[in-house]
């Protein structure tokens, strides 16, 4: 009995050996992934940046766009871009 007593004693050290390897293995690789981690997450926050950006240039311009959809809006925009009147209208030019 005592030689199988020995046999278990050896297997459970061997068996602790390996598990401790394995969690310090599985440890190390924490700490690989761990600067990883950092720069994705400064990445993330880079894009979300962007993002936001993008959804107010986007707003923007959809608003642009609903102001020249309407014939005031796209008067006013001709206007104040090109040099033109309206039949019946006249131009005055001030000199100072």
């Amino acid at each position: 009995m005592k030689a199988d007593d020995g046999k278990k004693v050896w297997q459970r050290k061997i068996l602790s050996l390996i598990l401790t390897m394995f969690l310090l293995f599985c440890i190390y690789q924490i700490f690989l992934l761990f600067p990883k981690y950092i720069n994705v997450r400064e990445s993330y926050e880079e894009i979300k940046e962007k993002n936001e950006e993008i959804k107010q240039k986007k707003e923007s311009i959809e608003k642009q766009v609903k102001i020249l959809e309407s014939e005031e809006g796209l008067e006013l925009e001709i206007r104040k871009n090109l040099p033109v009147i309206k039949e019946g209208e006249e131009v005055i030019f001030i000199v100072e």
